[in-house]
């Protein structure tokens, strides 16, 4: 009697663990099949053993470094996609350099190699200062909308929704970035963190530091932010004004480094083979000694010219 009674609870056990597997079975199913009608559409495609190496490269420490490089330059480029840009510039200069300068091998490699890095970093650095000169420019009425705001009785990301509403390019995308963090949930101090690292400004940097001081310590938020915006506008004010009166220093120090080697390469195209006694020792020699001449002479005029204030 006692085995029957056993024997039935184990068939009633079972028959109940294979029914709430099939109820969760089907609301698995049904679960996956709501998931798959919301993201329609948007499942990554499948990039090939091509695709993921380069996405391994991105990731990589290499590709991290050029990926903020590229962010604070305010350009939206894959690190890889980069580098294929570059090289192909280098292929280019090298075929100018063997072909129209008759300049021989290594020395054409070895300066389409060094042009293409330069062009590179002047590339980026314009672009990067191009970007912070623009944020400096808005961000004294980006003050002044933050504190009205914070007066009219509305929070910080309400301010940075206003601002990417009413501000144009640079600022404007910038803070939308920014205040859709704050909606997904990123606390505020470190999306102000990314924010300055994102933007590479000075005066970004002091508008994230106010913000993060007033959050710690407190105090009268509007009025400090009234203050930074008439700071910054004077600021700009005299950078304009030093940027006038220093104009013929970084003309001098831009033209500096085309000269000499435009007529070298100008006198090499008119004499072929002019240029081969840099490829012998005591060219070489002087060679290293004119370039680091040349740039010891390009960077004193070019600190001369850049007066910070």
């Amino acid at each position: 009697m006692l085995v029957s009674i056993l024997a039935a609870l184990a068939v009633g056990c079972a028959l109940l663990g294979f029914g709430l597997h099939m109820v969760w079975r089907r609301s698995r199913r049904h679960l996956v099949r709501r998931l798959r009608r919301l993201t329609a559409g948007n499942e990554p495609p499948d990039l090939g053993p091509a695709g993921r190496l380069l996405t391994a490269i991105d990731s990589s420490r290499w590709g991290r470094g050029w990926q903020h490089r590229l962010e604070t330059a305010d350009l939206n480029w894959r690190p890889c996609a980069y580098a294929g840009l570059l090289l192909l510039a280098g292929a280019v200069l090298w075929t100018l350099m063997a072909e129209c300068f008759s300049l021989p091998f290594p020395l054409d490699a070895l300066l389409a190699g060094a042009g293409t890095r330069a062009g590179s970093e002047l590339y980026l650095t314009a672009r990067r200062r191009r970007f912070a000169n623009g944020l400096a420019r808005q961000l004294p009425d980006a003050a002044r909308i933050l504190a009205n705001v914070l007066r009219a009785g509305q929070t910080v990301p309400q301010g940075m929704a206003r601002l990417a509403r009413e501000l144009s390019y640079p600022t404007g995308p910038l803070f939308g970035r920014t205040h859709r963090e704050l909606q997904l949930g990123c606390p505020l101090p470190a999306v102000l963190d990314k924010l300055a690292a994102r933007a590479g400004c000075q005066e970004l940097r002091l508008l994230a530091a106010i913000l993060l001081m007033q959050r710690d310590v407190g105090g009268d938020l509007a009025t400090a932010l009234e203050g930074l915006g008439r700071a910054l506008a004077d600021r700009q004010v005299e950078q304009q004004e030093i940027r006038a009166l220093t104009a013929e220093a970084r003309s001098v120090a831009g033209l500096l480094p085309l000269l000499p080697s435009g007529c070298l390469l100008l006198l090499n195209l008119l004499m072929p083979g002019f240029l081969d006694v840099l490829l012998t020792l005591p060219g070489m020699l002087l060679a290293g000694i004119f370039a680091a001449v040349l740039g010891a002479v390009w960077y004193w005029v070019g600190r001369l010219a850049d007066v910070v204030v």
